[in-house]
């Protein structure tokens, strides 16, 4: 044998040994692409259409109105965690990890989400009976806490479902129940029924979550959850959970004082204002969400074998995930007129600014939140938990000072500031625990042209025509994304496996 020969055998060799070892790196890859195309492409659908429903129900209730029903169900979110105490982050890593125990884990998580929505509910009618709001805002609020109830049986499900990594049934169930819903707000909206008719339907589309979700963890997962009382079990439960739990308290007090706050601050017609332009951003929230619901289960199994390829993992989806929030960012600043404007009309021209804002927001949280959840799923959601402490008492100070003086322009400054400094801080415990490599200088200019080169596009057509603006800045940042070799080829060729089972097999 002579020499050529067995530097080519070598050679053929190391390359089998390099496919086998990057198979191995991307199934997890692969898994969580996939789990999030699930959860993104049908609830992205279904925002897009609900844009434009809301915009039909802000319009004919008038900032006031529109307020009020925006305020009943942020002052009954502010209830939620008694629900929740961090036992839906328990369910998924628990069954993730010992899928075995799901019908007796989940029965009993629901059966003590059950009690727990019934004590939320409670303590809802007489906190806002104890504060003496107007009798039609407390109407309101008595519907919309019913909701509580059916969400606390509903995410149970949709949290087993995604420990196996079933997310096409969570996908299915929020798309049908959301379409279903969409279409009856119009409907109530068109009939007269006004604040009290949308309320109800509201309530109605999580009770329909709850039922789709159990007619398919029943028929096609074979599995019925067994309720039952268990107190030895739910104080192991809930003692699990109290890591995730008070960051989530945190998180949903910090997401609805704002609105909460405001009201009192500057009326019901301010907080109209200011959610017109936030719900638009918060429909972009399902992007980072899906992508971190996905992975928390895999990354949970990953670390347990190998930190590194952990690090990997979020290294990888973090780089996604930048990609993405960055351009929506610039080009939701750019296009916050039209975009207003279209949508909701000139009563709502004050938006424009909060939408301008709150593009920003958006952007942290994309790059904090995938962070935050690889803290949960390598068991230090504790470290997370110290971040949110000090993040949200922060974020009502700031907004006592800038909501008096700046009114909803001075929640969404509040709101930003506040998610740098989540970003900085949830950064600095990840990188404690995980090697991750950030974006390199190099990069982070390839990415800086790129994004100029889409502005560029969307500043030069956006006084034409919001589609063509939209779509020529979208093109031309994804070929600059590919000429510029930021997007790898195996990049490509990872996601087109999910279309193409033929190709699967190759990575």
């Amino acid at each position: 044998m002579n020499i050529n020969t067995i530097e080519m055998n070598k050679a053929r060799d190391a390359a089998l040994a390099a496919n086998r070892i990057t198979k191995d790196i991307l199934s997890p890859t692969h898994r969580t692409i996939k789990n999030s195309i699930w959860l993104i492409v049908h609830p992205l659908i279904l925002n897009v259409i609900s844009i434009f429903a809301t915009a039909y129900i802000a319009r004919t209730l008038g900032q006031g109105d529109y307020g009020k029903f925006i305020f009943a169900f942020a002052f009954v979110s502010m209830f939620t965690p008694i629900t929740n105490l961090g036992l839906r982050a328990i369910v998924v890593r628990e069954i993730a990890e010992n899928k075995g125990k799901v019908c007796e884990f989940a029965g009993g998580i629901i059966t003590l989400r059950i009690i727990l929505s019934l004590i939320a509910i409670i303590t809802i009618v007489v906190s806002s009976n104890m504060i003496g709001y107007p009798s039609y805002t407390k109407i309101i609020i008595y519907i919309a806490s019913l909701q509580i109830l059916f969400m606390a049986i509903g995410t149970t499900l949709m949290d087993v479902f995604q420990a196996f990594e079933k997310m096409e049934y969570v996908a299915y169930a929020q798309f049908v129940s959301g379409l279903i819903l969409t279409i009856l707000s119009i409907i109530v909206m068109a009939i007269g029924k006004r604040v009290v008719g949308l309320t109800m339907v509201y309530v109605f589309g999580s009770f329909l979550l709850f039922i789709i979700s159990a007619y398919l963890i029943i028929k096609k997962m074979h599995t019925t959850p067994i309720l039952k009382i268990n107190f030895r079990f739910w104080k192991t439960s809930i003692y699990k959970g109290s890591p995730f739990f008070f960051p989530n308290l945190l998180s949903i007090f910090g997401d609805k004082i704002g609105i909460i706050l405001l009201s009192s601050i500057a009326g019901e017609a301010s907080v109209g204002i200011y959610a017109a332009g936030s719900i638009l951003v918060d429909r972009l929230v399902v992007i980072p969400d899906s992508v971190c619901t996905a992975i928390f289960p895999t990354l949970s199994v990953v670390y347990k074998n190998s930190k590194e390829e952990a690090a990997q993992l979020v290294n990888k989806f973090f780089n996604y995930l930048f990609l993405l929030a960055l351009p929506i960012a610039i080009g939701s600043t750019l296009l916050a007129g039209p975009i207003i404007n279209l949508i909701y009309g000139a009563k709502f021209e004050q938006s424009v600014v909060i939408l301008r804002i709150l593009a920003w927001w958006i952007f942290f949280i994309f790059i904090t939140s995938i962070q935050a959840w690889a803290l949960g799923s390598i068991h230090q959601e504790k470290k997370g938990a110290k971040v949110r402490f000090f993040t949200v008492p922060f974020f009502v100070v700031m907004t006592l000072i800038l909501a008096p003086m700046a009114k909803e322009k001075g929640v969404a400054i509040a709101s930003l500031i506040t998610s740098i400094i989540s970003f900085i801080l949830i950064s600095y415990q990840i990188r404690k625990y995980l090697a991750i490599n950030v974006l390199k200088n190099r990069v982070l200019l390839k990415i800086a042209l790129a994004n100029i080169v889409m502005a560029f596009f969307v500043f030069l057509l956006h006084r034409h025509n919001l589609f063509l603006s939209t779509t020529a800045g979208l093109i031309s940042y994804v070929i600059m994304l590919i000429a510029l070799r930021i997007i790898r080829t195996s990049d490509i060729l990872l996601i087109k496996s999910l279309f193409f089972k033929n190709n699967a097999n190759k990575l």
